[in-house]
């Protein structure tokens, strides 16, 4: 009689090292992970005859669906449904969209949506692609912050970043939903824009930032008066104000003026998380100040134009001051007088501003290289510095 033997088939893995793995088809792992993936592969399959064979006859379950997550009257012609890869696609020509219960204000020829899976956890429709296909759109800008989006009114939210608000805000609740799909195409379409929006003249106030060099200058040289800035900005460097009076600065304002003079500077602490940008220039008043001065909370300094924690301290060095970095902050001991000399400006706008101030106190001139970094904020600084008084020379 023939014997026939049947052997326990088994994969071997060997690795580099000095042992062996055995994993066998007859463990439970393995038998569990095979049959997952039979039944897997059996829902795809019955899920693509469905929704190829099915889909048209639930098409205004689908509609409804759609029109309640976007907000409008959702009405599909020619409907049609389909798989790419993985993901069940629906194509939908003349797609009628109209206000809850009014006229239809926009129709679409052709719109094909790949619905993402992640819609049966969000219990609403996702797709991974919405290609509108020959959209003609006309959209009208009719004040500030509403849009007439194809008779959709959009209220664009002011002053506000809550997506909550955008979407409760009228029809904004459409267009909110749009923008919550992976990806939208507009496809050969026309669209049309009429800004019947005239919002008039306005005023803009002075910029405290850069007005604080102009100040800090004043009160280390003969005073300066600047003009067109509000007392009540809400511009976070306004503090320079009450901060060069601490020092010892003589200040006076009126409701849209500024003079600053110098008077007998002293050192004194300075929390600097909310004003990292006058760090630099204050520095430098510091540096003139009897005593010593610290700045601390100040950390966000490493995350500007160059390090300015450590390139203010270079600075001041190289013109000769006493400064220390701390490892949130500097401390500066102020002199009566600082060398000058040569500094690089590092290419950063406000080291090389700070340096020209700090030229209105030293024994010798200051040379910047790099000074061209100015242009990114202030690109007339230096022709102003020349009117205030300043010598500049430009050197090749």
């Amino acid at each position: 009689m023939k014997k026939i033997f049947f052997r326990r088939r088994s994969i071997s893995y060997r690795g580099r090292g000095n042992f062996a793995t055995q994993l066998s088809f007859s463990q439970p792992i393995v038998k569990l992970a095979v049959w997952l993936y039979f039944i897997i592969c059996i829902l795809v399959i019955c899920t693509r005859v469905f929704f190829m064979t099915q889909a048209d006859h639930y098409r205004d379950e689908i509609t409804a669906l759609v029109s309640e997550a976007a907000g409008v009257d959702v009405h599909a012609g020619e409907f049609s449904a389909g798989f790419e890869r993985f993901w069940p696609v629906i194509t939908v020509r003349q797609l009628e969209l109209a206000r809850p219960g009014g006229p239809v204000s926009l129709t679409l020829p052709e719109v094909k949506a790949r619905l993402a899976w992640s819609s049966l956890w969000h219990f609403e429709p996702r797709f991974q692609l919405l290609r509108i296909s020959s959209p003609d759109l006309r959209i009208t800008r009719l004040d500030k912050t509403t849009l007439d989006i194809a008779g959709f009114v959009v209220n664009l939210p002011e002053g506000s970043d809550e997506e909550s608000d955008f979407a409760a805000s009228g029809d904004s609740r459409v267009a909110a939903w749009l923008l919550a799909q992976k990806k939208l195409e507009l496809v050969n379409g026309t669209i049309t824009y009429d800004d019947r929006y005239s919002p008039g003249a306005a005023e803009v106030e002075g910029d405290w930032s850069n007005s604080a060099f102009w100040l800090c200058a004043g009160a280390l040289g003969r005073g300066v008066t600047l003009t067109g800035l509000r007392a009540d900005s809400r511009q976070g460097d306004r503090a320079v104000v009450k901060l060069l009076e601490a020092f010892g600065a003589e200040v006076s304002m009126t409701e849209d003026a500024v003079t600053v003079r110098p008077g007998s500077l002293r050192g004194m602490t300075v929390n600097a998380p909310q004003i990292p940008d006058l760090v630099p220039v204050l520095s430098v008043v510091a540096a003139f100040a009897e005593g010593e001065t610290r700045f601390i909370n100040a950390g966000r300094l490493r995350i500007k134009e160059s390090d300015r924690l450590a390139t203010t301290r270079q600075l001041l060095e190289d013109l000769g001051a006493d400064v220390e970095k701390i490892p949130d902050g500097l401390v500066v001991r102020g002199r009566t007088a600082l060398r000058g000399g040569a500094c690089d400006g590092t290419r950063d706008h406000r080291i090389v501003m700070s340096a020209a101030v700090a030229g209105a106190r030293t024994c010798t001139p200051v040379v910047i290289r790099g000074a061209q970094a100015v242009r990114k904020s202030y690109p007339d600084f230096f022709d102003d510095f020349a009117r205030l008084g300043g010598l500049v020379f430009q050197e090749d």
